[in-house]
């Protein structure tokens, strides 16, 4: 557990030619990344929910299906999934980087939406130790850029169409194709023979 964080709008003033930090510009992602309306139930969605942070190998740390709230915790991000803001250092200007014992921590949030139909919602809080030259090491909260929300969100919507109650009929696989009906015939009545002249009776 991170024990102090540093405000995202908290300034480190530089000390000479030495260091400096500029906090993050990226702003929060949009809601059409992080939410998203499922055609299934909320139990349903619930579950595949569950399925989505187990298949990604994040903790399950919060489990509450009564306020319809999960949380699952992961150890690794890049800058592609948040910006930490920039660093400066003997003149040069870069991006500071996730560093170890960065914590990502994902909320997801479910609602029924109607009697077959659910709300998710998923939001990712981002946080790693920030080394700025002549400054104290302090942890520090990076702005999410939207991305793995996204993805989660389009993995669970993926997951839920799949989920079925217990008892209830699996869909037909697409790869299956049903065989054609064979449609039956009555055997067809014999003809006399022609060299007979007719039927030959059974004894004959």
């Amino acid at each position: 557990m991170l024990k102090r964080l540093i405000p995202i709008g908290l300034l480190i003033l530089c000390i000479g030619n030495g260091g400096c930090f500029y906090p993050p510009t990226t702003q929060p992602p949009a809601e059409s990344k992080t939410s998203a309306v499922v055609g299934v139930p909320y139990d349903l969605t619930w579950e595949a929910t569950k399925s989505v942070i187990a298949n990604n190998n994040y903790r399950l740390e919060v489990e509450d299906p009564d306020h319809g709230v999960l949380e699952g915790e992961a150890h690794k991000f890049t800058l592609a999934d948040a910006d930490c803001g920039q660093v400066r250092s003997a003149g040069s200007r870069y991006d500071a980087e996730p560093e170890s014992g960065m914590t990502a921590v994902y909320t997801f949030k479910v609602e029924p939406a109607g009697r077959q139909a659910s709300k998710v919602l998923v939001g990712a809080t981002y946080s790693s130790p920030l080394r700025v030259p002549f400054h104290p090491v302090s942890d520090f909260r990076c702005v999410s850029r939207g991305t793995v929300e996204s993805r989660l969100l389009n993995e669970i919507v993926t997951a839920a169409r799949g989920e079925r109650r217990p008892g209830a009929q699996a869909p037909l696989p697409t790869h299956v194709v049903p065989a054609p009906e064979v449609e039956l015939q009555a055997p067809k009545a014999a003809r006399p023979s022609l060299l007979g002249g007719g039927l030959k009776k059974p004894g004959e």
